[in-house]
């Protein structure tokens, strides 16, 4: 103990050099100690896909308790199938483009609007959708620009997210029928282009 007279001596005479000792290998200590809390309080956090697809998870629990969840597993003989269909040398390049490509422009006039129905749902936005919906239409005529002049068409920086009832399907239906009836503008695509194609990443859409 030196010239101390007892360990708690000691202690506070050095205490300010543990301290700053400790603080060089302490990091967001506040913030770690506020984690435990709340996992001891409320539990895990969600399932990380909720990250991506904000309720999606909760979404998808409740149709599989509903019964109405869809099964995506492949079938082995369907995997044949696709394989078989790979291995096919006797079909051209142009022949399997063009089958996908009659693949593709099925699906995109799936969910194609009338205009009757496209000034509905317009007039059905509110002002936040509508702000949207404004910032695609404008990237849509710079594109439209950047074609023309045979250029790259700007950034596209749009992000859409929400619990299930608030629009974001609207949006999009919206959103899909004005890109390809400004991009068409372009004189860059043909006819039966497929200019949109919604897709689903998480697999729950």
């Amino acid at each position: 103990m030196g010239d101390f007279e007892s360990y708690g001596q000691h202690y506070h005479a050095v205490q300010d050099i543990i301290q700053r000792n400790e603080d060089l290998y302490t990091f967001k200590e506040a913030g770690l100690d506020q984690a435990l809390a709340n996992f001891q309080d409320v539990g895990p956090p969600e399932h990380a896909w909720d990250m991506l697809a904000p309720g999606a998870q909760h979404q998808q629990a409740e149709q599989e308790a509903e019964g109405i969840i869809s099964d995506r597993n492949i079938d082995p003989e369907d995997v044949q199938h696709i394989a078989d269909l790979g291995d096919d040398r006797t079909q051209s390049r142009m022949d399997r483009n063009a089958e996908l490509h009659a693949r593709y422009t099925t699906e995109a006039k799936k969910s194609s609007l009338s205009f009757q129905e496209y000034r509905q749902m317009m007039r059905a936005l509110n002002a936040k959708q509508k702000e949207i919906v404004a910032y695609h239409r404008q990237w849509c005529k710079e594109t439209v620009i950047a074609l023309k002049a045979q250029k790259a068409p700007p950034a596209y920086c749009l992000f859409i997210s929400g619990p299930g009832g608030v629009g974001k399907s609207h949006i999009i239906k919206v959103i899909q029928y004005d890109t390809v009836r400004i991009l068409n503008l372009s004189g860059s695509f043909d006819p039966e282009d497929v200019i949109v194609l919604v897709t689903a990443f998480t697999g729950v859409a």
